[in-house]
């Protein structure tokens, strides 16, 4: 829906609502704004849950710089989903979202935002995000393919052009974003029903557990868990289950 919306769009800039979610009737207004004021390709708002309303922890501060400083702060702050931005058509018009898959905007959003100059983020819940029981992301357990869009990604950010330090942020982030992930995959017995997707993340830790404990950027209680998992994946499950399970109540 989004590739097709892409091919037949008149104007300058994309943006993408997601089909059950609104925006605030400031929503174009406030991004377009920014992005002339600030000379971006890429403006930001903030977004709200709307089965959990709560405005008292948006103040409306900016934040602008180069579109990965940006992407950065919203991999580990916001969120890196496609919608919530707005976009100059120059910048996308010649990608595509990865048809057949879920976490397209995983693998989508940090090609786009190497590929900018600039971004600028707004903290303003101006988006909605409506979570309903019965999505697609609430229902589902991870599939394999997200363990091959985080390998993509690593791919992405050790090929590019960017300063050792930015490197090993953004990788910092996916390793962060796998672990909270992950976590929530175990069943009772410290196993994972999906086994493709099991042995694919066990491939994954022992692959990029060296470049895991050197990384500079990664707290050391992500580095511990990413051990822990690799020493005894059972027992780290059971583990994350009894957690989860207590979360619950």
């Amino acid at each position: 829906a989004r590739n097709s919306g892409m091919e037949i769009a008149q104007g300058l800039y994309y943006i993408f609502v997601d089909s059950d979610d609104y925006v605030e009737v400031t929503f174009l207004e406030t991004l377009y704004n920014l992005i002339i004021k600030y000379d971006a390709d890429i403006a930001i708002t903030n977004f709200v849950c709307t089965t959990n309303k709560n405005y008292s922890s948006y103040q409306g501060e900016i934040i602008s710089g180069s579109s990965q400083e940006v992407l950065l702060y919203l991999m580990r702050e916001v969120s890196w989903s496609a919608w919530g931005k707005l976009f100059k058509k120059s910048l996308i018009e010649n990608y595509q979202f990865k048809k057949g898959i879920l976490y397209e905007d995983f693998e989508f959003i940090p090609r786009i935002f190497l590929g900018a100059n600039k971004a600028v983020y707004i903290n303003l819940p101006l988006y909605n995000y409506l979570i309903r029981e019965d999505s697609i992301m609430t229902l589902s357990k991870l599939k394999e393919v997200y363990i091959d869009i985080a390998n993509e990604n690593l791919k992405l950010f050790d090929n590019y052009n960017l300063s050792k330090n930015m490197k090993e942020n953004l990788k910092a982030t996916i390793y962060m974003h796998f672990i909270w992930d992950i976590n929530k995959q175990f069943e009772c017995d410290g196993r994972i029903a999906n086994k493709i997707f099991e042995i694919k993340m066990k491939k994954f830790i022992q692959n990029n557990i060296n470049k895991i404990l050197k990384n500079s950027q990664l707290n050391i209680v992500y580095k511990f868990l990413f051990l822990w998992a690799k020493l005894s994946l059972k027992t780290y499950g059971k583990m994350c289950y009894f957690k989860n399970q207590h979360k619950q109540y």
